[in-house]
């Protein structure tokens, strides 16, 4: 069978042959210069040759762009500095409560000595008193 349209205009179902690229030759209806055309568009489109083809950019989600992932490494970037500070943070109150109660702790002990001192001196001079009496 022969596979060019211009032998065959009112071919129905012709075969496309078999070797090299399939030609499209099976028109059922309408101008075959049409299909034609019709075709060579969508090869055109296909290969990326054809002027619309730029207008109809499939819209990848921002996940997958170059982008997308500069953003996310930045946000992530961002909640690490954060929960960094946010731990520093944690670390420095905490020393700051253990050097508060080590204070209290000191404070507790030199009241402690104090009384002690207090109660070692009335103690002498009860003591004093008491030799001052005897004497």
């Amino acid at each position: 069978m022969q596979c060019f349209i211009e032998e065959w205009p009112d071919a129905e179902n012709v075969e496309a042959p078999s070797h090299g690229k399939a030609h499209r030759t099976s028109i059922k209806e309408g101008d075959p210069s049409e299909k034609v055309a019709q075709y060579a568009d969508n090869d055109q489109q296909r290969e990326g040759t054809f002027p619309s083809s730029a207008a109809i950019r499939p819209i990848t989600p921002m996940a997958r762009t170059k982008r997308g992932k500069r953003f996310r490494d930045e946000l992530t970037n961002r909640m690490r500095k954060r929960e960094e500070e946010a731990e520093e943070k944690i670390k420095e109150d905490q020393e700051r409560e253990e050097e508060a109660e080590e204070k209290i702790k000191e404070d507790q002990e030199r009241e402690e000595e104090a009384e002690e001192n207090i109660k070692e001196d009335q103690e002498r001079e009860e003591e004093a008193e008491e030799n001052i009496k005897e004497d």
